[in-house]
């Protein structure tokens, strides 16, 4: 079932910081829903040995794949203080959450990705986000070897045009104009709930587009999209988390390195991602314990833990990262390939919150239009792409009408 975009943008928003004190309430338990066994357990210790006076505190639960979805679509309560969940949720139980004290967040050991919270936060604040799952870089390095390149000539796009099959492409838009951007502000939900296609930003970003389509010679190839890794027919390209990467690098000894995407113009260029992080039930009856909690999963040592136990990408600033110890597979690349990420869409439209605002760059119609652009007449191309969204706005709202 597709997911509901709920998520309303307030323009006027903010919460003023306050100072709070923190004290665990008296004989407080909190039940704790997290995503896999080993970081459970692991927290668990870090916990008592934490707050040993306290040991009999959390009592952890590990959801099932699925979990924390079907008790929303079903509108069932949820059983637990503290849980695991996808961005893309929050919205459709926000008011169900406990709102955190304001800029609660400044005192984390670790920084939160601000990228992966604001849009939320705008509306209120109650999830802080600890790893995400999406697209990312990825460079075959013994491909790379056997013709004899190096990391740098994977550097930009301008050097890539010089290499044969250096890069994977098709035609979706997880991999088209919303993420080859070196500028997104023209993205809805930093100030805005639609797309502004007639203003420089998406010009900048559609004459980036361009210009890698035409100096690469792309070509779409969808049949093999999940296969380019196995079949070693380029170079690099974009690896999706189903794709079992690290499970190819096992048995098909292969190797990859990860790396933010190549530069345009000098500029960085970024993937789509979504976060998941932990919030507190509004309900909860010991509310100063649970926000410790949440305290201690943001520390240095319980993003450690999530480092050492997750299969995900731990967000972890790239100005943080030294602080840290990276011991699981290509690990320490796909934090900072993380940091080149942009969250995927939460934003609905003001008047058609069920519709993304971004679903007009996912249309088929739309990147057949912008796929037939010539970089030569950029004005030509905002202007056709600026109607035929206006025109998509209208069509929704005859659509409501009828």
């Amino acid at each position: 079932m597709k997911k509901i975009l709920v998520i309303m943008l307030l323009l006027l928003a903010g919460c003023s910081h306050r100072e709070i004190q923190l004290e665990m309430e008296e004989n407080a338990v909190l039940d704790v829903a997290v995503a896999n066994e080993n970081y459970g357990q692991a927290f668990l210790e870090l916990w008592n040995e934490t707050y040993p006076d306290q040991k009999d505190t959390l009592n952890i639960h590990v959801l099932e794949e699925n979990e924390i979805e079907n008790y929303i679509l079903s509108e069932m309560e949820i059983p637990y203080d503290i849980f695991y969940i996808e961005d893309s949720w929050v919205g459709l139980i926000m008011d169900d959450l406990y709102e955190m004290p304001g800029n609660f967040s400044a005192d984390f050991d670790v920084e939160i990705n601000p990228e992966f919270t604001d849009i939320l936060a705008r509306v209120k604040p109650v999830y802080y986000p600890i790893e995400a799952n999406g697209f990312l870089y990825a460079i075959d390095e013994k491909l790379m070897e056997e013709k004899n390149l190096t990391l740098e000539d994977f550097a930009s796009f301008e050097n890539m045009a010089q290499i044969d099959d250096s890069f994977y492409y098709i035609e979706q838009p997880v991999v088209t104009i919303p993420l080859l951007s070196s500028d997104q502000r023209y993205f809805p939900g930093k100030n805005r709930n639609t797309l502004e296609l007639d203003g420089a930003p998406f010009r900048t970003s559609l004459t980036n587009y361009l210009t890698i389509m035409e100096m690469l010679e792309l070509e779409d190839d969808p049949d093999s999209f999940d296969n380019w890794f196995l079949n070693q027919e380029y170079l690099s390209g974009l690896i999706g988390p189903w794709m079992q990467a690290d499970r190819n690098e096992e048995v098909n000894d292969a190797s990859y390195i990860y790396r933010p995407l190549p530069t345009i113009n000098e500029q960085p260029l970024y993937t789509i991602a979504s976060s998941y992080g932990y919030v507190i039930q509004a309900d909860t009856s010991y509310p100063q314990t649970a926000l410790i909690c949440l305290k201690l999963m943001h520390s240095f040592e319980g993003m450690q833990v999530l480092c050492d136990t997750t299969a995900q990408v731990p967000l972890i600033l790239e100005s943080q990262m030294e602080e840290f110890d990276f011991a699981q597979n290509n690990q320490e690349e796909k934090v900072l390939a993380m940091n080149y990420a942009l969250q995927d869409n939460l934003v609905g439209l003001e008047a058609h919150p069920e519709i993304g605002a971004m679903e007009f760059l996912e249309e088929a119609e739309t990147i057949d239009l912008i796929n037939s652009c010539e970089s030569e007449d950029i004005q030509g191309c905002l202007t056709n792409i600026h109607e035929a969204y206006q025109e998509w706005m209208e069509s929704l709202d005859e659509n409501e009408m009828t």
